[in-house]
């Protein structure tokens, strides 16, 4: 993820939610945002910023995961886009 960030989008129970725990879990990717980001323009291209009312005082968002519940995770104010993955139904 050192290349930016991820932005999943999907229908609900896509699977999106579940992704973003796998990709967190094995490869160290970081949340920015559960239900809604903010796209700004910048320098660098597209940039994805977390809503702050999203954030807990310890700086953590809360994840919902169909089956888990909310999972209080480690998240950052934002990153660079750099890919855009949409979740279909088979």
């Amino acid at each position: 993820f050192a290349a930016g960030g991820l932005l999943l989008l999907g229908a609900p129970g896509s699977g999106k939610s579940t992704l973003a725990l796998q990709l967190m879990h094995h490869h160290g990717a970081v949340l920015v945002g559960d239900d809604q980001v903010r796209l700004v323009k910048s320098l660098d291209g597209l940039r994805m910023e977390g809503l702050a009312r999203s954030r807990d005082a310890l700086g953590r968002a809360g994840l919902e995961v169909r089956e888990l519940g909310i999972l209080a995770m480690p998240c950052q104010e934002g990153a660079t886009l750099a890919c855009v993955i949409e979740l279909c139904e088979q």
